[in-house]
């Protein structure tokens, strides 16, 4: 679910609730701080567990009230998709996640000898969704079938692991899935939808807002700091500058890195970069992470502790992993492993 907060000054804010608890007021142990007079230091608190069906905002005995669609609230009021929070002089909006929604439509069922109307709740399509794709490379006159007629589908919140040696089809089905790259035949779905179907400015915004993306080489920009790294792709979204700093300082506290914000990558470990990249993929908030070989270019020991992170980050964002690797060891780590050889791919 996902929040835009309106202040009376300064661009728009806009947050993605992930299940738990949000103070709202004007001191600086909030955390969603505003920005407005007439706003009390502690002013009112978002709960947000979609688990136990509760969304709602409470009042903490706040000087100048909290409106739920222009109604004064007595203590706490349930929030909905689309409704408008009024705090002083500023205004949050409710907004509906970026997800297909279940729907429901009528079937006719026969049973005990009638025909009696029933109700089928159809539920939403699978994350991902790769249906008897292939893939075919021309290397001069030779072709090469990287992958052979593989279906896959993931849900969301999985942590899944696509297992093989180098050169099985690994890293590019990871590719089809990201939309850096188009399928010989098939179909790859991501939320539903087909991407073959997507313009060059849609596959573009899956990119940067929906997939989030981890290398074994790290891809670091060499001239920008740890911090500079991760708050780049929000830049790119001309996300405010003060907001940036918000979410790129919260992400670094959690994979490890607050003393490293001003290193440049060479002053990094190796563990120390692929951290710095697991916090730019997930800046954006994005429905799924693809890591391609995440582990490839650590030591043993650091590469079960960047599993290990990401399998945390995995579990409190609710973020879909998928990840290759042809490390059998660390197999352990998923919830699902996919079997990658010669292009075919088996669970």
């Amino acid at each position: 679910m996902k929040i835009v907060i309106h202040l009376p000054a300064g661009e728009p804010r806009e947050i993605e609730l992930h299940p738990g608890t949000y103070s709202l007021g004007r001191a600086n142990e909030n955390d969603l701080i505003l920005n407005d007079t007439q706003v009390s230091r502690k002013h009112a608190r978002i709960v947000f567990n979609p688990k136990k069906d509760v969304f709602l905002i409470e009042d903490l005995q706040s000087v100048n009230g909290v409106y739920v669609n222009k109604k004064r609230i007595q203590e706490k009021e349930g929030l909905k998709n689309g409704d408008t929070i009024r705090l002083g002089e500023t205004t949050i909006e409710v907004e509906s996640p970026l997800e297909p929604q279940p729907k429901e439509e009528e079937t006719k069922v026969l049973g005990f000898g009638k025909l009696y109307d029933e109700t089928r709740v159809i539920l939403p399509p699978d994350l991902i969704f790769v249906n008897k794709v292939s893939k075919t490379y021309q290397l001069g006159k030779v072709e090469v079938k990287a992958l052979k007629e593989v279906d896959f589908k993931v849900q969301e919140g999985e942590f899944v692991s696509v297992c093989g040696p180098s050169g099985s089809g690994k890293s590019t089905l990871l590719n089809l899935i990201g939309c850096i790259d188009t399928a010989t035949s098939g179909t790859v779905s991501v939320l539903g939808k087909d991407v073959a179907e997507f313009s060059d400015a849609a596959l573009s915004k899956m990119r940067n807002k929906v997939i989030g993306f981890i290398f074994q080489s790290f891809n670091l920009i060499p001239v920008l700091t740890a911090f500079e790294n991760v708050e780049y792709p929000l830049v790119l979204q001309d996300v405010p500058k003060n907001k940036r700093f918000e979410m790129v300082t919260t992400l670094l506290k959690e994979v490890g890195l607050t003393d490293f914000t001003k290193h440049k990558p060479d002053e990094l470990s190796g563990g120390q970069r692929q951290r710095v990249a697991i916090a730019r993929a997930l800046v954006t908030a994005p429905k799924i992470v693809l890591a391609d070989e995440p582990t490839a270019n650590l030591d043993s020991k650091t590469g079960i502790e960047i599993l290990n992170l990401m399998q945390k980050m995995n579990e409190e964002h609710k973020t879909t992993f998928i990840f290759s690797t042809h490390d059998p060891k660390i197999e352990k780590y998923a919830k699902k492993i996919y079997a990658m050889v010669d292009g075919k791919l088996s669970l």
